[in-house]
């Protein structure tokens, strides 16, 4: 068994993107890398291996 675990990727859904967006870069401080009409993709934290 892997003594860490490992996310790749997750997801959530909202009913309003640019709110979403506006929390998760400005509240929460998370990168945002990608956007398009049907979805926003944030960094969540820098990736070590």
């Amino acid at each position: 068994m892997p003594n860490s675990l490992k996310i790749f990727e997750t997801v959530l859904y909202s009913d309003n993107l640019d709110a979403a967006k506006t929390f998760y870069s400005q509240v929460m401080g998370l990168r945002l890398l990608s956007q398009n009409d049907l979805m926003r993709v944030v960094q969540l934290m820098k990736v070590i291996c």
